[in-house]
């Protein structure tokens, strides 16, 4: 056992480890094994036999109940109550139709199957004989009836109740023969176990006292080396004392610094909000503006186009007034003709005399009515030159306006670009301003965590000092139970 010797105390106690849970590995497996083998009789006993056993008895026993009601039937005169025995007989028969045919749950032996057949074959010329032992019984053919449930339906009733009983005897003896299975596999988990504890028992001491042994001299090696090294630690300790005081000192004066960034950084923090807040303002203020600036374009468009309405209006008053112009010339003419044809009648009028007074009186007046159309006429054609030229005038002048509109409105849409520009740039403004308070803040979280990180050093640095102090005497008291451990082993 040269090679055992030469393992360190580390892997000895591995091998030492391993051993035993090798050996109790080994048992629980044994255990688990055996645990399942009496699950599985359990399992097979519960679901193979036993709720089967439950299922099959209900079927027995609803086919009783069946057979009562059969025979209640036959002995009630009373309308009424028959009816309501066959609904009761129809709704068993309902109920024991769906669990024969769910055979296949019962999880049946060849031998079950065969004996499960038996009573499936008998089923149904057992309720054909219900049906006409009912049939009888409601034509009141109460002894034909009696006859047939005693004579005919018995044989065929009893014929299905002794299988559907040895079924559940075969069922019942599967589970007891599980049980006494289970039974042996605990006899035998308890041996094995028992044989497991106290053999390992035995082992683990044995293997206990061997590796002591082994692990004593290479104990008494150690203390030898812990003895000299101890000293030698307690002098770099000591070093490592000094060095940890000077650190903390340092550190104090490193957190004085922080405090004073920190507050700076929250001073730049404070500038940020406040620069922040007076680009939302200013992009408040141009996104009004733009909106006025678009309002404003679409007035002068609307305006644009009620004075091409009113040009447009004026253009047919011109026309319309030229229209009057040459009816008032018309006028004119047909006035003028009308005075010759007045002067002619009235030269007409004397030649003829006496007779041509009248005529000549007619001739008057209506020289008299031309020449007023006339003068009439010629106002009209002079008020209908002065409207065309003042028609004119207007054209023109709403020309202009309408040219003025258009550059008022070119210089408002100018006007509405350079607002949706300083929009842009404002909101730019805005998101650089945001994004300072951002790594302002973040700045400032991050002063904080160095401040308290330092604090956490400084913390750390003067429990090092006192750690290395305490260290220091607990190598000096490690160097006493060095020498103690020695005598001992």
């Amino acid at each position: 056992m040269t090679w055992f010797n030469r393992l360190t105390i580390g892997k000895k106690l591995q091998i030492y480890a391993l051993f035993v849970s090798l050996i109790f590995t080994f048992g629980g497996l044994t255990a688990l094994y055996s645990v399942g083998r009496i699950s599985g009789y359990i399992e097979h006993a519960y679901n193979d036999n036993m709720v089967p056993t439950v299922k099959i008895s209900a079927i027995l026993d609803r086919l009783q109940e069946h057979r009562l009601l059969t025979r209640r039937h036959i002995y009630s005169s009373d309308v009424e109550e028959m009816k309501k025995t066959r609904d009761e007989m129809e709704k068993i028969h309902s109920e024991i139709i769906p669990l024969v045919e769910a055979k296949d749950k019962y999880r049946l032996s060849d031998e079950e199957e065969k004996v499960f057949a038996i009573f499936a074959n008998n089923l149904k010329p057992l309720f054909d004989s219900y049906h006409e032992i009912l049939r009888l019984s409601e034509g009141f053919s109460k002894d034909d009836a009696s006859y047939k449930f005693e004579a005919e339906n018995r044989p065929i009733f009893y014929s299905g109740k002794d299988a559907l009983s040895k079924l559940i005897n075969m069922k019942e003896n599967s589970a007891k023969a599980d049980y006494e299975k289970s039974l042996s596999v605990k006899k035998y988990v308890w041996i094995a176990t028992l044989v497991i504890i106290f053999g390992g028992i035995g082992i683990v001491i044995i293997s206990s006292v061997f590796i002591t042994r082994s692990i004593s001299g290479a104990i008494k090696s150690a203390v030898n080396t812990v003895s000299t090294s101890s000293a030698e630690i307690a002098a770099t300790v000591t070093q490592h004392e000094r060095t940890a005081t000077q650190q903390a000192t340092l550190v104090s004066e490193t957190t004085v610094a922080m405090d004073e960034l920190d507050a700076s950084s929250r001073q730049t923090s404070e500038q940020a909000a406040s620069a922040s807040t007076s680009a939302q303002k200013a992009s408040t203020v141009i996104e009004d503006g733009g909106k006025a600036v678009r309002d404003a374009v679409e007035s002068m468009n609307l305006l644009k186009d009620k004075i091409g309405v009113v040009a447009d209006q004026i253009l047919k008053l011109g026309e319309q007034t030229a229209q009057i112009g040459g009816i008032a010339n018309i006028v004119k003419d047909l006035s003028s003709q009308i005075n010759m044809l007045g002067l002619n009648a009235a030269v007409e009028a004397a030649r003829a005399g006496e007779h041509g007074k009248g005529f000549a009186v007619v001739a008057s007046e209506v020289r008299k009515l031309a020449i007023e159309s006339k003068k009439s006429a010629e106002q009209a054609s002079a008020i209908v030159s002065d409207i065309q030229k003042a028609t004119n005038s207007t054209i023109m002048a709403i020309e202009a306006g309408t040219k003025s509109t258009e550059d008022v409105t070119r210089l408002a849409r100018q006007v509405g670009e350079l607002f949706s520009a300083l929009s842009g740039i404002a909101g730019s403004v805005y998101e650089n301003a945001q994004q300072v308070l951002l790594n302002t803040k973040q700045q400032s979280a991050a002063f904080r965590q160095i401040v308290e990180a330092i604090n956490s050093i400084n913390t750390g640095a003067k429990e090092t000092a006192a750690g290395l102090s305490q260290t220091k005497t607990g190598i000096q008291k490690l160097n006493e139970t060095a020498h103690g451990l020695k005598e001992i082993v």
